[in-house]
Order: C-alpha cells, then structure tokens, then sequence
C-alpha cells in the first residue's frame, strides 16, 4: 500500500508539473479599462524569460506601430491554473508604458488567458480587464 501511494504522489506531481508547462507559449489579446483605454498585446510566456509587446488602439490617433515591451517576472499562483506577472524592465522608446502586476488566470486546457492588471508601485485602473488567447 506504501507503494502504490508513492507512485501516486509521483504521478501526480509529474502530471501536475506537465500541465503547468502547457500553459507556457504565445498568447495574443487585449487589455482596456473603463476609462476608455484600450491595448493589444502579444506575450510571450514561460519560466526564464516572458514579456508584453504592447500596442495602444485607443486613441486612434496613436500609430498602430508605436510599440512597447515590458519584460515580466513569472510567480506561479496557488493552482497551476493562476499566476502573477510582475514587470520589471521595459523597452519604450515612445515612453507608452507603465509597468504593470498582472493576476492572470487560465482556461481549464490553457489556450484563454484572462484577469486583471495593477501599475506596478500600488496604482489601480478602474475595471482592468485582459483577455487572451494561446496562439501556439
């Protein structure tokens, strides 16, 4: 019986390591906020590097090409379905960004990305919404 419960617990924790690594990959989305502001992103996402390339929508007046890439700390969250993106460094010639604490949640098969989004040094935005999708 000692056994079969070791095999268990290793088979779980071998599962559950697995599932986690799914959720790594390219996500495509967009975040906004009640206050009318409105970006697309696309994050690349795994444990040693991860990062936002940001694009502004909203005004249109703001080229669709001024860019802006926030690099991310990964933590993983209490289930292997949530985790925390902090950033801590970014690339922003256009100065657009701010960098940001993301609490991100997933799909149960890893392929939407959803949550919220807090500026990094206590700062709130009203009704931050993120929404994505696994594009590999």
């Amino acid at each position: 019986m000692k056994h079969l419960f070791a095999i268990l617990l290793v088979s779980g924790l071998f599962l559950s390591t697995a599932q986690a690594q799914n959720y790594f990959g390219n996500y495509k989305g967009e975040w906004s906020s009640l206050d009318g502001d409105h970006w697309k992103f696309n994050l690349h996402l795994e444990k040693g590097i991860s990062y936002f390339i940001w694009s502004y929508i909203n005004p249109p007046s703001v080229p669709d090409t001024t860019t802006g890439k926030e690099y991310l700390k990964y933590t993983a969250g209490k289930t292997s379905k949530t985790m925390q993106l902090t950033g801590y460094k970014k690339e922003d010639p256009h100065n657009i960004l701010l960098l940001g604490d993301y609490f991100l949640q997933l799909s149960e098969d890893g392929r939407i990305l959803y949550g919220s989004m807090k500026i990094a040094g206590g700062g709130t935005f009203d009704g931050s919404r993120l929404y994505g999708y696994k594009t590999d």
